[in-house]
């Protein structure tokens, strides 16, 4: 996209145990997409992808998510949760960029879902 990606510590605040990050991408030193992160080391949540109207559907958000996922791997986190609403729209670029779909969440080389019931629609887990 012709762009720069980067990330910010969001003052080192860690809720529930987790330590929050931001993942900006940058157009000519303007942020036009933002993933926010939250983890323990070992588990990830992605709380929140947004980008800019005009710079949709250019691979900007799939590239910062993946740069978020891989420096994320480099602090030792195996599985990533999505967090999003059941019926997002975002659902195919969810799954383009390898999320797969558990109740509300989407899930990133989780290996049991089951310990993120608290997702699913009435607890309910597929095998």
């Amino acid at each position: 996209f012709g762009g720069s990606l980067g990330s910010v510590a969001l003052n080192d605040a860690v809720v529930n145990g987790f330590k929050t990050h931001a993942y900006i991408a940058y157009f000519n030193g303007i942020p036009i997409s933002l993933v926010c992160f939250l983890s323990n080391g070992k588990e990830g949540y992605i709380s929140k992808v947004s980008t800019i109207p005009a710079f949709r559907r250019k691979q900007v958000a799939s590239s910062l998510m993946q740069y978020a996922i891989s420096q994320q791997r480099k602090k030792g986190v195996q599985e990533i949760v999505l967090v999003t609403d059941k019926h997002s729209s975002n659902e195919k670029f969810y799954t383009f960029n390898n999320f797969v779909e558990f109740g509300q969440a989407f899930a990133f080389d989780v290996t049991d879902v089951s310990k993120y019931k608290h997702f699913l629609n009435n607890n309910e887990i597929k095998e």
